[in-house]
C-alpha cells in the first residue's frame, strides 16, 4: 500500500518527466537504485547525461521545495551518479545534476515546478 507521501512523490516524478520531455530530454530510466541509493531521473539532455533529483511538497504554499535538499544529500547523489557513471563507462564530463522541486497546493490545486540546471 502506498503511503500520501509515496503518492505525493510519485506524483512529483510524473509532473518532472512530463516536464523534461515537454523541452526535449529524452527520459532514460526513473528510480534507479544505485547501491543505498536512488536516482529519480535519469535523462538525455544534446548529448549530456543529466541525473534529476525531485523533491515534492504538499503544503501551504509558504514552504520551501528548495530548503527540502541538504549538502549531504548532493554529497550522496554525486556518490551514486559516479558509481552509476563508472558501471555504464560513461564519462564524468558529459554528465550534470539538476535539481527539480515542486509545490503543490492542496487547496488551489496547482503546482509550481522549478528547474535547477547543474546544481553542482
Amino acid at each position: 500500500m502506498l503511503t500520501v507521501k509515496k503518492t505525493i512523490g510519485n506524483f512529483g516524478e510524473q509532473l518532472a518527466c512530463d516536464f523534461l520531455v515537454r523541452r526535449n530530454y529524452r527520459i532514460i530510466d526513473r528510480n534507479k537504485k544505485v547501491g543505498r541509493r536512488e536516482i529519480d531521473i535519469i535523462a538525455a539532455d544534446n548529448g549530456v547525461v543529466v541525473f534529476v533529483e525531485v523533491k515534492t511538497t504538499a503544503m501551504v504554499m509558504t514552504s520551501a521545495a528548495e530548503e527540502a535538499l541538504s549538502r549531504g544529500q548532493i554529497e550522496t547523489i554525486k556518490k551514486a551518479i559516479s558509481l552509476f557513471c563508472r558501471s555504464n563507462r560513461i564519462d564524468l564530463n558529459k554528465t550534470r545534476l539538476d535539481f527539480i522541486c515542486i509545490k503543490i497546493n492542496r487547496f488551489s490545486q496547482k503546482a509550481i515546478l522549478r528547474h535547477y540546471r547543474n546544481i553542482c
